[in-house]
């Protein structure tokens, strides 16, 4: 016959009546049955939280509360006290003795009070099915973080251990009650500030001690970082670093000295190949508490500083690329490009040395080789021109053009590059009027040219120009470039013809006094051109004249 599912509700809802019933139990004293239990807090010698390394302030350990010699525990109840001035419970956790045999059970929420140093309630907890467990084992385990510093102890008191009898006695326990553990943690001596300081060199780089310098660099910064120095202690108060005092030697070459409480010096004129700076940092307590003397701490640390004596090879343009695969500016349509390489072995220019020029376009396709050799300087160059554009060459246009140097110097390659973005030196990004329609003889037009790229090109203009639906210019204008946003207002006279009118935009080289005005920069009214994430063209669409309505 199957069981009935009524009897193992009943036992279920038993269950639950006698975990629910738990802290009623544990309030009902007991008479004291045959055994000799024992508790026991671990550790059981005193607790030393001595000053600085052991347990300092912020620190956390933890103390068991373990049982022996018990035999059919079902249940144990106790309280804990500590002193909160020194120590707060963090957490209890319920300890593997009373489910060691694999019975199902409860653990009540533990409630946590640091202000009175106790546990309301205490630590309450029973199997909820009729097992039992003996012998000894970890009932709880409490973490405690230090806070402060003094003396006093963590005390077990009320502890009641519940046998699995139908009524749940209480169990005889050997242990005096309440127990405790000795708390100590004795103030610390007074001690300084720590000095401490990390350096950073920019634009040069450091490997371990080394601090490199460009040899295209004159001078650089050397940062001194001091965040890492430590606070002191005056005993009773921790005793923050609010000033630095630096002082900075110079072993060999020539350097500018830092001023107290600076943080940056600049290293100028490096002429040396090799040299040394012995770093000095004093942190000193400025605001101490009252009654407390200012203390000091110095630390001294020498770095090695190295300045290359570099060989190899760099190329760059007249916009720029200096360095090694350095970058240069952007070129348009037929601009000449002028091309420079300087050789340099171990530190000395290169002279008469023949170096190739390779120029490849963004798609990686080659555009030309050039030789030339090296003068006295160790330098040479090439120039070349850009082509002009159509619809049928918009797809040189791109980001990632390449210029490659190369030169071999004793049975050594050196090589270089710098990349440039071939494209509209200017564009037109958009074209905007307001209002979108305006009575001849009355109204004025407010025109807005979005510009792109526009640190290319000092000094151009843009250049606005009205016409009717009949073809007539009926308005026009010119704007210097102060901004990506160019705007003119415009009267729309009253022999404009009535209908759809168009607005011409343009973007001239230099402003347009005399005739001829300039050149333009880019297609009238501009033009939208699109790349790959590689950088490579994908498509170009010439912008639509922007259009109002003049009416009447």
């Amino acid at each position: 016959m199957k069981p009935s599912i009524f009897k193992t509700k009943s036992v279920i809802a038993m269950a639950l009546v006698v975990f629910m019933l738990v802290p009623m139990l544990f309030a009902v004293g007991g008479v004291k049955a045959a055994g000799n239990a024992t508790v026991d807090l671990v550790p059981s010698t005193p607790i030393n939280l001595t000053y600085p390394s052991t347990l300092p302030v912020g620190s956390t350990f933890t103390v068991q509360v373990k049982v022996a010699n018990v035999q059919n525990l079902w249940g144990v109840n106790f309280g804990m006290t500590w002193n909160p001035a020194i120590v707060n419970v963090t957490a209890v956790a319920k300890g593997p003795f009373l489910t060691s045999n694999g019975d199902s059970d409860a653990n009540p929420q533990t409630s946590i009070d640091n202000v009175a140093g106790n546990l309301p309630g205490g630590f309450s907890h029973v199997l909820l099915t009729s097992g039992s467990v003996s012998g000894a084992g970890v009932l709880a385990t409490v973490t405690f973080k230090v806070v402060g510093f003094g003396s006093g102890s963590i005390t077990l008191s009320s502890v009641q251990l519940k046998d699995n009898t139908p009524n749940h006695t209480n169990m005889a326990i050997d242990t005096t009650i309440p127990y405790s553990i000795a708390m100590n943690n004795p103030t610390p001596p007074p001690s300084a500030p720590t000095a401490a300081f990390s350096v950073a060199a920019t634009p040069a780089t450091v490997n371990g001690i080394y601090i490199t310098i460009p040899s295209s660099a004159s001078s650089t910064n050397i940062v001194l970082d001091a965040s890492s120095s430590g606070a002191g202690f005056d005993g009773i108060h921790s005793v923050a670093v609010n000033g630095y005092s630096w002082t900075i030697h110079s072993v060999s070459g020539k350097f500018t000295d830092i001023t107290a409480t600076t943080s940056t010096v600049t290293l100028t004129n490096v002429v040396a190949d090799d040299l040394a700076i012995t770093l000095a940092v004093t942190a000193t307590e400025t605001s101490p508490p009252q009654g407390y003397t200012s203390t000091s701490a110095a630390l001294h640390r020498t770095y090695s500083v190295l300045q290359q004596a570099s060989s190899g090879i760099d190329v760059y343009t007249q916009k720029g690329g200096v360095g090694p695969n350095a970058p240069s500016g952007a070129f348009g349509p037929q601009q000449d490009i002028i091309t420079n390489a300087t050789v340099i072995f171990n530190g000395a220019p290169v002279a008469q040395k023949d170096v190739v020029f390779a120029i490849y376009k963004n798609n990686g396709q080659q555009l030309e080789y050039q030789t030339a050799r090296t003068n006295s300087n160790g330098s040479c160059g090439v120039d070349f021109r850009l082509p002009t554009l159509d619809t049928q060459l918009d797809a040189n246009f791109g980001s990632n053009w390449t210029i490659v140097a190369t030169v071999d110097v004793s049975q050594v390659i050196y090589t270089d590059s710098c990349k440039f973005t071939f494209n509209y030196l200017a564009n037109i990004a958009g074209v905007s009027v307001l209002p979108g329609t305006a009575i001849r003889g009355t109204d004025s037009v407010a025109i807005h040219a979005t510009v792109a790229n526009i640190s290319n090109i000092p000094g151009a203009v843009v250049t606005f120009t009205v016409v009717d639906v009949n073809n007539v210019p009926v308005a026009a204008a010119t704007s210097t470039i102060c901004s990506s946003d160019v705007s003119v207002t415009l009267p729309i006279p009253n022999y404009a013809f009535c209908g759809a009118a168009k607005i011409y935009v343009n973007i001239l080289s230099g402003y347009p006094t005399a005739s001829p005005a300039g050149v333009p920069y880019c297609p009238q009214n501009g033009a939208v051109v699109t790349f790959d994430s590689n950088g490579v063209f994908v498509s170009s669409v010439q912008n639509q004249p922007t259009q109002f309505i003049i009416s009447h």
